[in-house]
């Protein structure tokens, strides 16, 4: 192991980013990265379109996620226009902060009467950056497209973007996965306006170098930080495929948690070793600590102020499903499920209202059980619908309304039954229902392949 650290690694990311900011070449510069190095380089460019940001260029950020080129430009219009909706409370009314600071002539107004595509946000943004003071000095904006779960046409919107007139102040930025490249369709000549930029970062070491720590601290035998080195110690054993001596760091921990005063930790633990086992294939060891993290989340219940036994059971409770699943204890699998669903509907947990249902409707198709998997998905559904329109279509809800429209299929529903389903997609997710849930075919099989990939993918899901 080296001696990165996490703080060590973030400004390497500010490195990369100083060496091209002041390259004028570039229209869009493109983060290629491994999957392990998203997170902080996301990190950065948020930070960076926030006021604690320190680069040249003024950042801006878009969260919409990319469904089709006339949805995705309609959803970016809207994002783009809440930035200037009034603020109640002054405190985080950053227009008016900037025209007191003398940064901005006057509160910034978007024409909300022009249409809703790229070129107007592009001319509109053209129009906000000229309205600084001229001590401001002259403004570059950078507009950060948010790498979320964009259907594969992403990239041919972003041929597209290179293609149009842009303001000469106006830049791109976004993240590529190099797993599964996204955002690379450019012709010739469009590749000379992209900087695609490929970090050399170390984030595996560097996480566990700033856990060793901070668990060693000023005081190394203290049990709080001989409890986090241990914790450090059993993610490595699990790391290396090391069975025997996750079983040490298991029983250590256990021990030393006993000591501490805090009850959750000892569920917390519990729940640790459980998926311990369970990244090492080790599932009998991994259902016998998963329902001892149940039955401690369960007394846990009863402590005064108690906040973390929910969260803690949930896990708990999800990852005991997905082992039963494996184990083809369907049944078994099906009532933990929905009592993770029932438990979330009385805490108002939207998004696990959603994932119980949906997981009953999962094993339930797997038995090709249509009506019941049908039943089942739309009660997920129903639920789910609560969150916000941003969570919907970035969750699994799409995955949801994709498995209720194959099993109204198979039962078959009446006409008008599957005429007022439908509605419900559009209401839910808007008129390209069926392009937004199209980027989830991947994880539905056909039906010789549902069983084995429900053993994998929906475990390995279940309880993240």
């Amino acid at each position: 192991m080296n001696n990165a650290s996490i703080a060590q690694e973030y400004y390497k990311v500010v490195d990369y980013w100083k060496k091209i900011e002041n390259d004028k070449k570039w229209k869009l510069a493109l983060w290629v990265i491994d999957y392990q190095d998203l997170e902080i380089v996301h990190q950065f460019m948020d930070i960076e379109a926030s006021p604690l940001g320190q680069c040249k260029d003024m950042i801006f950020r878009f969260q919409t996620i990319f469904v089709d080129f006339r949805q995705y430009e309609r959803e970016l219009w809207k994002e783009f226009l809440s930035w200037f909706d009034e603020v109640e409370d002054e405190r985080y009314d950053m227009m008016n902060a900037l025209v007191k600071d003398r940064f901005l002539k006057e509160p910034f107004v978007p024409n909300k009467e022009l249409a809703p595509n790229i070129e107007n946000i592009l001319s509109e943004l053209e129009r906000f950056r000229t309205s600084f003071h001229e001590e401001v000095g002259e403004l570059d904006f950078v507009l950060y497209f948010f790498p979320g779960p964009h259907h594969k046409d992403i990239g041919h919107w972003f041929a597209h973007l290179l293609e149009i007139e842009i303001p000469p102040h106006i830049r791109f930025a976004s993240i590529d996965l190099n797993e599964e490249r996204k955002i690379n369709q450019f012709a010739v000549n469009q590749k000379r306006k992209v900087k695609e930029i490929y970090p050399n970062l170390n984030m595996a070491d560097a996480m566990k170098n700033d856990m060793a720590k901070d668990a060693a601290g000023e005081k190394p035998h203290h049990p709080g930080n001989v409890y986090n080195q241990l914790v450090s110690e059993l993610m490595e054993a699990a790391a290396q495929k090391d069975q025997k001596a996750v079983g040490k760091k298991a029983t250590q921990l256990i021990k030393t948690a006993e000591t501490l005063a805090d009850p959750s930790i000892i569920t917390t633990v519990y729940l640790l070793i459980a998926n311990a086992y369970f990244s090492l294939k080790a599932n009998d060891k991994s259902l016998e600590f998963s329902e001892k993290a149940i039955a401690s989340a369960l007394a846990l219940e009863q402590v005064e102020n108690d906040t973390m036994s929910y969260p803690l059971w949930r896990s708990a409770a999800l990852l005991k499903g997905g082992l039963l699943l494996g184990m083809d204890k369907h049944k078994d699998s099906i009532e933990i499920y929905l009592s993770v669903a029932e438990k979330a509907t009385k805490k108002k947990d939207f998004f696990f209202i959603l994932e119980g249902y949906r997981l009953c409707g999962a094993i339930e198709e797997l038995k090709k059980n249509w009506q019941e998997a049908f039943e089942y998905t739309l009660l997920g559904l129903y639920g789910g619908s609560q969150m916000e329109e941003q969570m919907l279509k970035s969750s699994t809800f799409p995955l949801a309304v994709l498995t209720a429209n194959e099993c109204a299929k198979k039962i078959p529903l009446p006409a008008k039954k599957m005429a007022i389903l439908h509605n419900s997609f559009v209401e839910w997710l808007g008129k390209d229902w069926e392009k937004l849930a199209e980027q989830y075919t991947s994880l539905r099989p056909v039906e010789a392949d549902l069983e084995t990939d429900l053993k994998t993918k929906e475990i390995e899901k279940a309880y993240v």
